[in-house]
């Protein structure tokens, strides 16, 4: 067997080349959903069902995986449940026929792929020094990044050249090798029982500033995927109204939504080093209050030149992802790594749950202010992303309020 390797560079390393291989498949529907309105004439509320399908399976798995990953370790669970979410991808591009189906395969795979995440947080947590960690999940995150963005990229061109059910299967496929490389080369965790006995679950849910970070999640992730899910379908249709043909449209759309991801494998780097020196909290400030302004002004940018929508996107990726690692060092800073998983989880549940929401919530209101969208050509885009900028006001807002709390923290031992 091959040696597991423990120091912390192959372990950064590792983890982060799994989350990227495993993760291929998450953001090729949003650039096939054009072909898919046509094929399966969908609605946009039933485009973003299916959307929020796979965060619907995140919340479900998030139940148990942060407990999975405490007791049996984040390596464990990251190799199993990375399995688990190439299984149901690949079944996605065999089987998936109508809206029914889709749905619940989507479901299925973010059942494995909410196994992934915060095992991998887990792992980096019991390697890094707590000054080092967010610099390192920064860098974790920004491989995740990275994989959204090369599945924007190439499945434009395979949805062309193949088909969408070759996107589908062979962005599905590299799951399988990531279930092995995280489970060969990453040692077992360190498990620091120091305050371990004193840490009560409870004393989270009496700190306020707890409360008001997990508000401040919820507002990010409304509007992070908001975007992420619906930026694809909204390039499309803007390079249909610039005349586009549908091919070249879909192409676009591809490399545009995927160069806004991209964005955000450099911010959240930089909103990780930002935090460890200005403080987390009033870097969740800053930034979010920033991505929130894109997201009332994005929407009504169609019609406008093409060079005009790009630039806007890909500042508007930079800002909506640069606190993304932020939230997670935060707990990271105080939580005991024997009880980890399961506070991280707990914040990952309220944020795809909402998440979820904003996704669905998205595509009824492009319904009710469209006359149609059956075709995948839709109009108007604005009182929609206007949705996720007032979502989003809610981050900033509670992160200041904990910024002024005495002391900051999040838990009190007993």
């Amino acid at each position: 067997m091959l040696n597991r390797f423990t120091s912390k560079a192959r372990v950064s390393i590792s983890i982060s080349v799994s989350i990227f291989m495993a993760a291929l498949n998450w953001y090729s529907f949003p650039v096939i959903l054009p072909v898919l309105y046509k094929e399966w004439f969908l609605t946009s509320t039933e485009a973003g069902l299916i959307m929020a399908a796979p965060l619907i399976g995140q919340v479900l798995s998030l139940l148990f995986t942060g407990y999975l990953s405490d007791v049996f370790g984040g390596r464990r669970v990251f190799s199993v449940f990375s399995a688990i979410t190439g299984l149901f991808s690949c079944l996605f591009a065999f089987t998936a026929q109508d809206f029914v189906s889709a749905v619940a395969l989507r479901i299925l795979a973010g059942i494995g792929f909410g196994g992934l995440y915060i095992p991998g947080i887990k792992i980096i947590a019991s390697f890094f020094p707590r000054e080092e960690r967010g610099s390192a999940i920064g860098f974790y995150t920004s491989f995740l990044l990275a994989s959204n963005v090369c599945s924007y990229y190439v499945s434009g061109p395979l949805t062309v050249a193949g088909g969408w059910r070759r996107v589908v299967l062979w962005t599905s496929i590299w799951a399988f090798p990531a279930s092995l490389i995280s489970y060969l080369f990453i040692g077992e965790e360190r498990r620091d029982m120091k305050n371990e006995n004193r840490f009560k679950m409870e004393s989270l849910f009496l700190s306020p500033v707890f409360w008001l970070v997990n508000l401040s999640y919820i507002g990010h992730m409304l509007e992070l995927y908001g975007l992420r899910n619906w930026i694809a379908p909204y390039i499309y249709s803007c390079a249909l109204e610039a005349g586009y043909k549908e091919e070249e449209a879909l192409n676009l759309s591809s490399a545009v939504g995927g160069s806004s991801i991209l964005m955000g494998v450099f911010s959240s780097t930089i909103g990780g080093r930002l935090s460890d020196k200005l403080g987390r909290y009033r870097s969740i400030a800053l930034t979010s209050a920033t991505s929130a302004s894109f997201s009332f002004l994005f929407g009504w940018l169609i019609g406008q030149p093409l060079w005009i929508l790009s630039i806007t996107a890909l500042l508007y990726g930079f800002l909506v992802s640069a606190d993304t690692a932020i939230f997670k060092a935060a707990l990271t800073d105080v939580a005991p790594l024997g009880s980890l998983g399961k506070i991280l989880s707990f914040q990952a549940l309220l944020g795809i749950s909402s998440a979820s929401v904003s996704t669905s919530l998205f595509g009824y209101i492009l319904d009710i202010t469209n006359e149609t969208g059956i075709h995948g050509y839709i109009h108007v885009w604005g009182w929609a992303y206007m949705s996720l900028g007032f979502l989003a006001i809610i981050s900033p807002l509670c992160a200041l309020v904990a910024d002024r709390k005495p002391g900051k923290k999040l838990i009190t031992y007993f």
